[in-house]
């Protein structure tokens, strides 16, 4: 008996992960070859935002348990047009 897959469902969506503290790159791996950039502002707490590929709803929770574990703070998750991800370099400035 063949399954049939919903249009659309086998392709990964773009997330923009923003938490508050600090992640090096050597986490990208780990969280699912995402793209990290930290951002600093005078007086305030650094941020970190992750973009890139998700495959689906679990990966995304994983990804979201491994921050959680880290004990950094999250400020958003977004779904992104993959026309804005495809923009980003890695390391570089996500910001909208």
């Amino acid at each position: 008996m063949q399954q049939s897959i919903a249009p659309g469902a086998a392709q990964a969506a773009m997330y923009r992960i923003c938490v508050e503290g600090q992640l090096s790159e050597r986490w990208a791996r780990r969280l699912g070859a995402m793209a990290i950039a930290e951002q600093a502002v005078d007086g305030a707490k650094p941020t970190t935002t992750l973009l890139g590929a998700v495959v689906d709803q679990a990966a995304l929770r994983g990804i979201l348990c491994q921050l959680w574990d880290l004990k950094l703070v999250l400020i958003s998750v977004a779904r992104v047009d993959s026309r804005q991800g495809d923009a980003h370099t890695p390391g570089g400035d996500f910001s909208a």
